[in-house]
């Protein structure tokens, strides 16, 4: 998201109205609900592949009432947008990653997350060899964990899902979620 995007969204989840935030942010009510809920549906997405327990964030007032939650989550995706990404391809890649600045246990941690999340992007026939190993087997397949993580939730590389459906536990927790890729992927920097 560039800066008047993410003015718009900080804007709505504190309760600016729809046509004040739109107009300050430059966009027509229309366009700016799309984008709300389009950044809405990548929480939704992050939430999901992330373990994060569930909150709504579907509808304007439900993302209002969550919206600490909401920007936790926006926070976590814009640190992948900006550090964790490029230091990850470097690493992919062979390149040095020194020049991101991370100290050891940054490093440690951003690979830590990426390995859990990667196995939501994996093909299922190379899931088992994956758990055996998943840094030993990236490492092996910087290809084929470059691709998957081109699909990893971003705010500037967005994706749309649709139908995602969380099933519920007696406890409220979510034990199930099915998701389907709505049509193709838009273009990097689309948002």
């Amino acid at each position: 998201m560039n800066e008047q995007q993410s003015i718009l969204v900080s804007n709505l989840l504190n309760g600016v109205a729809v046509g004040e935030a739109a107009r300050a942010a430059g966009m027509g009510e229309e366009a700016a609900m799309q984008l709300f809920l389009d950044v809405m549906r990548a929480v939704e997405e992050y939430q999901v592949i992330h373990c994060m327990p569930f909150f709504g964030c579907r509808t304007l007032g439900e993302a209002m009432r969550n919206r600490m939650s909401v920007f936790h989550a926006l926070q976590a995706i814009e640190r992948w947008d900006e550090i964790e990404r490029p230091f990850m391809l470097d690493l992919l890649k062979r390149k040095g990653v020194e020049i991101h600045g991370l100290d050891r246990a940054e490093q440690e941690a951003i690979v830590r997350r990426t390995m859990m999340a990667l196995a939501h992007y994996l093909p299922p026939a190379k899931l088992k060899e994956f758990e055996r190993g998943r840094v030993k087997w990236a490492m092996a397949h910087p290809a084929e964990c470059i691709a998957a993580m081109e699909r990893f939730v971003s705010l500037t590389e967005p994706h749309v899902l649709k139908n995602v459906k969380h099933f519920m536990g007696d406890n409220g927790s979510t034990f199930g979620v099915v998701m389907q890729a709505a049509g193709e992927l838009p273009s990097r920097g689309s948002f």
